[in-house]
Parts: C-alpha cells; structure tokens; sequence
C-alpha cells in the first residue's frame, strides 16, 4: 500500500509465501525460468522470446554463434519479482496483478495434468545441454584483450533445457491426466481462478463477501481456457461452469471454475 514517510525510506516491495504441506513436494522449476543476464554486461536480450516463439532450435550451431554472452537463454526464477500494477475497473480495493498467482499456479502445479486417483503431477522430463563457442582464449579482460582478466568464461555459453517428455509421480495405473486443481480460499475479484483457467487448470474459490462474488463469477466466465485445454473426464461442457456455486449456513459463496 502507498504510504508518506519522511523519517525512512518508503516500502516498495512485499512478502509472497510458497507454502507447502511437506518437506518434500512438487515444483516446476522449468515452467518459470526466466529471461538470464548476460553474466559479462549484466543485461538481458529481448531476442530469448522471439526465437522461443518462432520454434528456433536453441541447441544448434547457429543459435550458439548468434548469441552474446548468454543473454539469450534462461535461468532459474530469481526471489525478486518485479511487477507493475494492473488496472481492474471494478470496485474491489485489493486486486493484485495476475502475474503473481499465474507464477505460483505455473511452479506448483503441473501444466501436464495430474493422476485422476490420487491427484499427483505428472513431471517433466527435462534433458540439460551445455551451449558452447568458438573463441581464440577462454577469458577476456574487460577492455576485450585476451588474457585471463576479470570476466567470464567466454566459451561457454550457458545451459539450455528442454522439456522431452512427462511421467507420471504416483504408482496408480496409468491413466491419462486430467487437469490439476487450484483452490483461492479468499477469492476476492477471482484473479487467482481465473488465471488458473487460463492456464488450463481447474479453480475453486471461496467469498464471503457477495458483491465480490458477483464480480468473480463475470471474471472467471470471461477467462478463457487454452486451445489445448482438454479434460473429458471432469467437464461436460461450459455450462457446468458454476453449477456447483452455492450458499453457506455463513453466506459464503463457492465458485468453481
């Protein structure tokens, strides 16, 4: 929240918990890499997502001589998030930008689906590649003479990942996963469902406030699932969309999405 001090620095930034049940659990580091620095200059290239879209095979030749440094290519989603505010039109005084749930909902929940017995995700199956170049010395200074200044390794690239496969975590009888399930327990505007929808993942969330509920219930309606998004075993069609939205002894509403 904003805030006027004149004795200390203002607070700019804010906590978010990934909290989970047990010591060992389920996190898909792959889902959220992001853009790395360029370990010489400290910046980063906006190539990485316009080669990702157009399909570029980012383990030959070509990539690795196209790059500098190892801007180009991805690392392990840092503590830090930097995220703008996003503007919502209704009247709901704390919405937060989507970008947060879709980070958490990407890393702990599997994107693949999870067994329709027991509920475990399907992980990935990732092979890791060292990318390599050509250069005359291992190390340059940082006027670019050869030597072993204070640097990088300049024949090495970085590492690039790449999902090959999915299996399964459980030992049920295999069966074709179905969609993970996301559950906001203070729902609010319904970003966090939304989003969840979006990301092809079922939501569930709870409200008491009514009002809020309404504004929910438009949002995740007009959230639209991806053109991949298959799931014959749970639902039918879109009309089952909150046919399970009832009232409590408390008047708290449950949607579902």
């Amino acid at each position: 929240m904003p805030e006027s001090v004149t004795d200390r620095p203002t607070n700019s930034w804010e906590p978010i918990f990934l909290l989970t049940k047990s010591a060992r659990y389920f996190y898909d580091a792959e889902a959220v890499r992001e853009e790395a620095l360029n370990t010489c200059t400290g910046r980063t290239s906006g190539a990485k997502a316009t080669k990702r879209e157009q399909g570029t095979d980012l383990s030959n030749g070509d990539y690795a001589g196209q790059i500098s440094g190892i801007g180009l290519l991805d690392r392990n989603q840092r503590n830090v998030w930097h995220l703008g505010p996003e503007p919502y039109k209704e009247a709901h005084f704390a919405t937060y930008p989507s970008e947060i749930p879709r980070r958490a909902i990407k890393a702990g929940t599997s994107e693949k689906g999870c067994c329709p017995e027991c509920g475990a995700p399907w992980s990935r199956i990732v092979s890791k590649t060292q990318i390599t170049r050509e250069r005359p010395n291992d190390y340059t200074k940082r006027n670019g003479a050869d030597g072993t200044g204070n640097l990088c390794a300049n024949s090495v690239a970085g590492v690039e990942s790449r999902t090959i496969g999915w299996e399964p975590t459980c030992k049920c009888p295999l069966h074709v996963p179905v969609p993970c399930l996301v559950l906001d327990p203070f729902l609010g505007s319904g970003t966090t469902v939304a989003v969840a929808r979006e990301l092809g993942r079922h939501g569930v969330g709870c409200e008491l406030n009514p009002e809020y509920a309404a504004m929910a219930r438009v949002r995740i309606g007009e959230a639209e699932r991806p053109s991949t998004f298959r799931d014959e075993s749970r639902v039918d069609d879109e009309s089952t969309l909150f046919a399970l939205t009832h009232n409590t002894p408390h008047g708290e509403e449950q949607i579902n999405g």
